[in-house]
């Protein structure tokens, strides 16, 4: 994908980078975290099923509303390459009787600037099914918390400097445990 130059406003004498995209594996789940607005979670709230399976458990006691899996350190820092790559994820979680959906973003990221963007599918996740989500990282599809758009010099200069990468753990109140 060729792009207009980002020289993060340091000169107007822009030239192409050596840089180029590739996959970046979560290689050891154990090192994603929960936590909540308010804080992070107990370890005993987070178990590792398998080497790419993390589950939150314990829900009806930690009385949290919105839950989220914080990203280990090779998802921060300086992130500007993966502008226009894509950040996927599966998402599946049951549901007790009654239970109503959280509204959310689903992914928010927070620069060194103290910005947070964040991104909100348009589609709703329903218990009981496994959804992949993949998002591509670009302006279009983020928002600051007032609901403004993030235009792209925004987002390079969050990307640039990353300091938490955090993706949606809980979907609805009264989330059954698995």
């Amino acid at each position: 994908m060729c792009i207009d130059c980002f020289c993060s406003g340091v000169t107007n004498r822009c030239r192409r980078a050596l840089y180029f995209q590739a996959k970046l594996h979560l290689q050891d789940v154990t090192r994603v975290k929960a936590v909540s607005e308010k804080s992070t979670l107990p370890a005993n709230a987070v178990y590792y099923s398998s080497s790419s399976e993390v589950i939150l458990g314990d829900l009806e006691n930690l009385g949290e509303p919105v839950v989220y899996w914080t990203l280990p350190k090779e998802f921060l820092g300086n992130q500007a390459f993966s502008y226009g790559g894509f950040l996927e994820y599966t998402v599946f979680y049951d549901v007790l009787l009654k239970s109503r959906p959280y509204m959310a973003a689903d992914i928010k990221i927070t620069g060194a600037n103290g910005q947070t963007i964040t991104y909100s599918k348009s589609t709703k996740v329903e218990p009981r099914i496994a959804l992949m989500s993949k998002v591509q990282i670009l302006e279009r599809n983020f928002n600051f918390d007032s609901g403004e758009k993030v235009t792209r010099v925004d987002l390079m200069k969050i990307l640039s400097d990353v300091k938490e990468l955090l993706v949606r753990a809980t979907y609805a109140k009264n989330t059954k445990d698995k």
